[in-house]
């Protein structure tokens, strides 16, 4: 600087830059909507060390310090879930763009099953085969292979992955069948239905009287 005399001067001042946040988010995993573990998201801020004020918004994120948030799957619901993340450091310098992620849960299998009769035969004409189908909905394709679990207390030689059996043999009574599924998406749902199957009945013929001429 120099003045009107001439005379000449100079100064010097410091001007710190400080850092603008930047953030990236761990990732969610994707589970059933029984699931009632929560997960832990987390951010990590760079550059390293700063300190400041995190804001976690959207759908059933819960925060849980200025990096953390919870999300839990059972209490989310199914379906699709978002949230976002932003940060403001000590020194008031903020993300030039907040952050988000999600995850999906999936639903539950609602199912019921179907035998081919309700009602059969021991053994006789009316006896053989009884199937059963399932109906409901569930996710068919996904990372999983659907599974098929009939079970019966009470019935013989019942087909586990197609819940099939013969009633030849069957005790003569109502039979419970349970089917525990698991979907593609690794869900599981149960169902029950009941067979009953009939005894044979006995005639015993008698003449009266005995003999006649």
């Amino acid at each position: 600087v120099t003045d009107e005399a001439g005379c000449t001067g100079e100064a010097d001042v410091t001007i710190q830059v400080k850092p603008v946040p930047e953030a990236t988010l761990s990732e969610a995993t994707a589970k059933c909507a029984d699931d009632a573990t929560a997960q832990t998201i987390t951010a990590t801020v760079t550059p390293g060390g700063l300190s400041g004020t995190g804001t976690w918004t959207g759908d059933k994120v819960t925060k849980a310090t200025e990096t953390t948030a919870t999300f839990t799957p059972k209490t989310a619901g199914a379906g699709s879930h978002t949230w976002t993340y932003s940060f403001v450091s000590v020194d008031g310098c903020e993300m030039a763009s907040a952050v988000s992620g999600g995850v999906e849960v999936f639903a539950m299998p609602e199912i019921t099953i179907k035998p081919s009769v309700s009602a059969i035969c021991e053994s006789g004409d009316n006896s053989g085969d009884v199937t059963l189908t399932m109906t409901g909905t569930y996710a068919s394709t996904g990372a999983e292979t659907p599974t098929y679990n009939y079970t019966s207390a009470t019935l013989a030689g019942i087909d586990a992955a197609t819940g099939k059996f013969n009633s030849a043999g069957q005790p003569a009574q109502t039979h419970t069948i349970a089917l525990a599924f698991t979907d593609a998406n690794g869900c599981a749902g149960s169902a029950e239905t009941t067979v009953t199957v009939n005894a044979r009945p006995v005639s015993d013929i008698s003449m009266n009287p005995a003999a006649i001429c």
